[in-house]
């Protein structure tokens, strides 16, 4: 072989050797920017997971100056870091305490009760910024009472399915220390957990799909100043007079005392504020919004249509009656601040007795959850906006915001939309405490 095919066989091997060498390198630092980039990810989601867990136990985190948080993750980098601020840029804003919409630095509104984080992670040259909004839960128990609860006859209790008959899985939570805080009769059956502050008993012809907790923990459950509805001084009403036949009611009414119907209740969107007893022998339909400061009795049931939706807020014993549960139902919130009896009904909504160790006792009754009537919308005119203790008007009423989405998937700005009916009543998760349970609504990182 002469000398220029020895130097041309060099030069090849040499443009060979260069190439893989070019090709290793580019994988090598294609690789170092792949793990750079997910190490940076793993630390802005670290930072928002601790985040969550800070405002879970702390509601107030992040709205002193200077407050944020830095985690860093073993085994990475130095100076790699994952932080969220709630000043600058990239700010986080925290409106768990807030009861309107409020701007983050973008311009962006965040709703009510609900907190936008935005984590950002670093390692080396790589940076990630990650957003949550959470929310405080929905009320999660079909239903949740002071004393102890006692069912008879065959009773059902879950959530509401919309495909089929079947009851979806559905909780019931007593806080009640006694040994028969929740005490199932025969045919009883709950779909999903069971949990009280003190002890059980079941029937053996009893049954709960969940999982059951003895001796557990209190729920927290909402408190409701009822008074404050009260329109006397505030708002224009009508006078409804004590004892009358079947009522057809629209806007807003005050009975100054007990309260007897001797017929029909017919809401009409409605908002009916009782300062005393309220008496009902011909059964509640239509939508609306009943405050009874005293004990609320309706006889013959409770015959709704699908699109009706009541909150009925009862300062003493409710008393529900009906004909049967295929005949008589009710949907909507039941919350009292005594006890609770059901009877030969079906419920859909949520059902709290909040306040006293009064029983609540469920007959021949289905009590099926549905979170949508948690909240309540009435016309402008009908709205009984709670007032301040001097019997003063509140502001007006704020600018609510919902977020259409899935859970779990990122909601753009342009979903962050006015409700199309601003004239939302009522909503139970006005009166829940910081502590209930916050979840994720929507999650995205930035490309």
């Amino acid at each position: 072989m002469g000398l220029p095919s020895v130097l041309a066989l060099a030069c090849l091997l040499f443009l060979v050797v260069f190439v893989l060498l070019g090709t290793v390198l580019s994988d090598h630092g294609l690789i170092c920017g792949l793990e750079n980039k997910t190490r940076a990810r793993n630390l802005a989601e670290a930072a928002v997971k601790r985040c969550c867990l800070r405002l879970r136990n702390q509601s107030d985190y992040g709205l002193k100056s200077g407050e944020g948080l830095t985690v860093t993750l073993p085994g990475d980098p130095a100076g790699a870091q994952g932080c969220v601020v709630f000043q600058g840029a990239n700010a986080s804003l925290n409106n768990l305490l807030g009861q309107a919409a409020v701007a983050d630095s973008r311009g962006w509104p965040v709703p009510a009760r609900s907190a936008l984080l935005i984590g950002v992670g670093k390692c080396r040259s790589s940076q990630v910024r990650i957003e949550a909004l959470l929310r405080r839960a929905d009320f999660p128990y079909v239903l949740a009472s002071q004393g102890p609860v006692e069912s008879s006859g065959a009773t059902r209790i879950g959530s509401l399915s919309n495909n089929t008959q079947n009851l979806l899985p559905g909780d019931l939570a007593s806080n009640s220390c006694s040994d028969r805080a929740v005490a199932l009769g025969p045919e009883s059956f709950v779909s999903g957990d069971l949990r009280c502050a003190g002890g059980v008993f079941l029937d053996p012809l009893a049954k709960v799909n969940g999982q059951t907790f003895l001796h557990a923990s209190q729920v927290e459950l909402p408190k409701i100043d009822l008074k404050s509805y009260d329109p006397f001084g505030r708002l224009a009403f009508q006078d409804i007079p004590t004892l009358t036949g079947n009522q057809d009611l629209c806007g807003i009414c005050r009975c100054s005392t007990d309260m007897t119907v001797q017929g029909h209740l017919n809401l009409q969107g409605a908002s009916l504020f009782v300062n005393g007893d309220l008496v009902v022998t011909n059964g509640i339909s239509g939508s609306g919004l009943l405050v009874v400061m005293g004990q609320t009795q309706v006889q013959q049931g409770i015959q709704l249509e699908t699109s009706d939706r009541a909150v009925l807020l009862s300062g003493g014993h409710v008393l529900l009656t009906g004909v049967g549960a295929q005949a008589s139902q009710f949907h909507g919130l039941v919350y009292t601040q005594g006890g609770l009896t059901a009877q030969q009904l079906s419920l859909v909504g949520a059902f709290v007795s909040s306040g006293s160790d009064q029983a609540t006792l469920i007959q021949d009754a289905s009590l099926a959850y549905d979170p949508q009537v948690t909240r309540l919308s009435l016309p402008t005119g009908s709205m009984l906006i709670p007032g301040s203790p001097s019997g003063k008007n509140t502001e007006s009423t704020p600018t609510k915001f919902s977020a259409k989405g899935a859970r779990g998937a990122w909601v753009s700005i342009d979903s962050f939309v006015s409700n199309s009916d601003p004239s939302l009543a009522f909503n139970l998760s006005d009166f829940l405490g910081n502590g209930q349970p916050l979840e994720v609504i929507s999650w995205r990182e930035d490309p």
